[in-house]
């Protein structure tokens, strides 16, 4: 199928957003990466375990489109708790420079 080449280039894009989140304007994903220094090795984990599934599997290309399903809409949650999270604490700092 054509759409079988495009998964090796999907893959090596969502490598890159995910490994230089800054260098591609993602901030929110590199706040939650400060925040939650796991995120980072669990995500290479992760993409290792998709690598060998889509090299294991004998159907094609379905294991990372499947987990991408899965994982887009949690990054996103995850990112955006992260922001929300950040700007919760310079909120409090304002209010708590503001009393003082």
């Amino acid at each position: 199928s054509p759409l079988t080449m495009l998964v090796p280039v999907a893959s090596v894009v969502a490598v890159a957003l995910l490994w230089r989140p800054v260098r591609f304007k993602l901030p929110a994903l590199q706040r939650a990466y400060d925040r939650q220094p796991l995120l980072r090795p669990g995500l290479a984990a992760l993409g290792i375990l998709l690598l060998l599934g889509f090299l294991a599997n004998d159907s094609g290309t379905s294991i990372p489109p499947g987990s991408l399903m899965l994982l887009a809409p949690l990054l996103i949650g995850i990112a955006a708790r992260a922001v929300e999270l950040d700007d919760a604490a310079r909120l409090a700092a304002g209010i708590k420079a503001a009393r003082t």
